[in-house]
């Protein structure tokens, strides 16, 4: 029901120029859209309604919320997000029609959404796009037994909103890595701060991974986009050097406060970053 003849789209502003900057792309770009919109509008059927998938969905939803707001709640989450990641550099720098967060915050209540997505890409952890469903999974089939199981693959085969969803998570865990997740952990002060909530977020990391390749029929993370495999592996080592220097100018810039600087160096990482995994969140 979202096309219908039309189609209104907003791009994020990190995309506009490769997208549009070159007259060539812009053309390729907008004729891609309006070919998919009409495509679409004209093989639209209706989906039979299926009062079992509406049920599931809603489980799963509540299920995932119920583990993501619980990792969210772990004594010393606050610390770890702020210190494990540069959303407290972000917050001094002064770009953007908006701050990063309201004056005075002392509260994941006062962080503005788009940079709460951003800091978690950038330290790789990206939890924004799959924490809680992994959990989600494992406690539906484990209460809806093997008639839950059947709902789920059928549901995947059947459901594009479900598999739309599904086919998402699977992108965001192909471009986490816990390797150098593990590294930004490392600038968390509090060692026992630092295992909990990494130890908390990599459990939730391979049971989402689990739960994805029992709907996909047991294939490798990210098989299914060859495209997307292509573009991040073809980044992959150059990435993980800049992860590192990023990693040692947060840890030299909190050592040696500046008056609230930001230095350059730590700002053109986190830009090149964003560059090579084609977002910001």
């Amino acid at each position: 029901g979202t096309i219908a003849g039309r189609l209104r789209v907003t791009e994020q502003g990190e995309v506009v120029s490769a997208k549009y900057a070159n007259r060539g792309t812009a053309a390729a770009h907008l004729e891609l859209l309006l070919s998919s919109t009409l495509r679409h509008t004209a093989s639209h059927t209706k989906t039979p309604d299926r009062p079992e998938f509406d049920d599931a969905q809603d489980a799963l939803s509540e299920l995932s919320q119920m583990a993501y707001v619980s990792l969210l709640q772990t004594p010393g989450f606050l610390e770890y997000f702020q210190q494990a990641s540069p959303v407290e550099e972000l917050a001094r720098l002064k770009i953007g029609s908006r701050p990063a967060r309201r004056f005075g915050a002392t509260s994941l209540d006062d962080l503005r959404a788009i940079p709460w997505v951003f800091a978690w890409s950038q330290n790789r952890h990206l939890i924004t796009g799959w924490y809680g469903f992994g959990a989600a999974m494992v406690n539906f089939r484990k209460f809806r037994g093997a008639r839950g199981d059947e709902v789920l693959r059928d549901m995947f085969r059947q459901s594009r909103l479900f598999r739309l969803a599904v086919d998402e998570m699977e992108k965001s865990l192909y471009q986490t890595d816990m390797t150098i997740a593990a590294k930004y952990s490392e600038l968390v002060c509090d060692a026992n701060t630092r295992q909990r909530i990494l130890q908390a977020i990599t459990s939730e990391y391979c049971k989402a991974c689990d739960a994805v390749k029992f709907l996909n029929g047991g294939q490798i993370i990210g098989q299914r986009f060859p495209r997307l495999c292509e573009r991040v592996e073809r980044k992959r080592d150059e990435l993980a050097r800049i992860h590192t220097l990023q990693v040692d100018l947060l840890r030299q810039t909190r050592s040696e406060p500046q008056a609230g600087t930001v230095p350059v160096a730590l700002l053109q990482s986190m830009n090149a970053i964003s560059a090579g995994l084609g977002w910001t969140g």
